[in-house]
């Protein structure tokens, strides 16, 4: 499996990686460079806003903020983009 594009060029990856730990490790292994690349909530938010400016810098690939930080700076519309990627789609009956 390829490397996500944006690995040696990512903020998140860039502020994160040499302290993060464990947790961090493991976000890099499966979304960086692992099986959930597709699933990047960070690349999604660049696509559908139209740049990679658009991401939050401590928004982690599965969408949620960095230990430590929260979302409320993250724009309304960023926010809504990682609920409806993050949150389980409704069963239709």
């Amino acid at each position: 499996m390829s490397n996500c594009p944006f690995f040696g060029t990512c903020k998140w990856m860039g502020r994160y990686s040499a302290n993060g730990g464990a947790r961090v490790n493991h976000l890099i292994n499966n979304y960086c460079k692992g099986s959930y690349l597709r699933k990047c909530v960070r690349k999604k938010v660049a696509e559908k806003l139209g740049g990679r400016e658009f991401i939050p810098d401590n928004m982690q690939p599965d969408g949620k903020p960095a230990k430590g930080t929260s979302d409320s700076e993250w724009s309304d519309e960023v926010k809504e983009i990682v609920r409806q990627m993050v949150e389980p789609q409704s069963v239709k009956n």
